[in-house]
């Protein structure tokens, strides 16, 4: 596919998020749930009256990332709940732009990356969150320009290590890395899936990875200090969530894989009532994707195999903050948005590889 076209289709597939997020964004979702009450109260706080927490020990704990974005919007069109959901919309689509970097990225293919933009743009689960004024719609956009940044960076540095260019794109991914952990709660999970993930570059690329480490510490300094002088604001929600006589962390763990294909949330604001992520077909994609790029990657090395490590790990390392909060409604979308838009990545795959083998009669190779 050449450049020009992947431009048309995604420009089509920006201007179809943007018809579904933006419609009607004041009247659907309808009514008004009480944390989007108390996150237009915060953003008030922050845009209109002056507030500059680094991190908001109001109910329960929040990451502030949204709420200064919000509340720059608030100062332009007003105090409402209208410009968190704005706010939200414009994140899911930057988001959906951020999806075709990273499929371009991890699996060098313009057909893969367009496909998981498109599948973005049209995911109920995305959709949603890009309609609600919560903070946890700024993960996934985080995730995947680090993500992006990281390969490209790596990619670079085949060829050359030294360039300005190189070591710009590992200081960038480490600045969208630090940025993450200014998210939401589940983010925190997000360095473990890295770490493991670039364990195949690590020993080639310790020095770029130490800059982006570094810059993401930088970054992360104001919240690991506010975290050290009030350490109680740090595991305060985790406690909650994560203790309860219910339910044990095995059931746990059990409904939080079976909201994949079987069931999903049960919560009506964040789901249709135990709607599953896929349908049928899109598990079938999501397992084959899987299959095969875990067979491929078995035989390739560097970062295409870290690309592969990442995509396969995310469904599952992501999966954990729903898994583990015991005490809450498992499983749960808003706490497992942290494998967006990863997971997309492996149904877009599977297809562009069916395609191939109908076209050519032979298997498509990763990467």
């Amino acid at each position: 596919m050449t450049q020009r076209r992947a431009l048309f289709w995604m420009v089509a597939c920006l201007l179809l998020a943007a018809l579904l997020r933006l419609s009607a964004l004041p009247q659907f979702p309808p009514g008004l749930h009480y944390d989007e009450a108390a996150n237009a109260i915060l953003t008030g706080d922050i845009g209109l009256r002056g507030a500059r927490p680094i991190f908001i020990s109001s109910y329960t704990g929040k990451e502030v990332l949204f709420f200064y974005l919000a509340g720059g919007v608030m100062r332009l069109v007003g105090e409402s709940v209208f410009a968190l959901r704005l706010t939200a919309a414009c994140l899911g689509l930057l988001t959906v732009a951020a999806a075709y970097r990273v499929g371009r990225e991890l699996l060098r293919d313009r057909r893969v990356a367009l496909l998981v933009a498109a599948l973005l743009a049209a995911s109920f689960w995305h959709l949603l969150f890009s309609r609600l004024g919560f903070r946890a719609v700024s993960q996934p956009l985080l995730q995947a320009l680090t993500a992006a940044a990281l390969w490209r960076g790596l990619r670079l540095a085949e060829t050359r290590p030294d360039h300005i260019q190189t070591w710009s794109a590992f200081a960038l991914g480490g600045l969208f890395l630090g940025l993450t952990g200014y998210t939401y709660l589940a983010a925190r999970l997000f360095p473990v899936l890295l770490a493991l993930a670039l364990l195949p570059v690590l020993q080639q690329r310790w020095r770029h990875l130490l800059l982006s480490g570094g810059t993401a510490l930088l970054v992360l300094l104001p919240l690991l200090n506010y975290f050290r002088l009030h350490p109680d604001a740090f595991w305060v929600r985790i406690q909650q969530v994560g203790s309860s006589d219910a339910l044990t962390l095995g059931e746990s763990l059990l409904k939080s894989l079976g909201m994949f294909f079987v069931r999903g949330d049960p919560y009506w604001r964040f789901n249709l009532p135990e709607r599953p992520l896929f349908s049928w077909l899109g598990s079938a994609m999501l397992l084959a994707g899987a299959t095969l790029l875990a067979r491929q990657a078995w035989r390739t090395r560097g970062r295409r195999q870290g690309a592969a490590l990442l995509l396969l790990l995310a469904p599952l390392v992501m999966l954990l903050p729903t898994a583990l909060a015991i005490n809450e409604i498992v499983p749960s979308n808003l706490r497992a948005i942290g494998m967006l838009p990863f997971v997309y990545l492996l149904p877009a795959f599977s297809l562009v590889a069916l395609y191939d083998h109908v076209a050519t009669r032979r298997p498509r190779r990763a990467f």
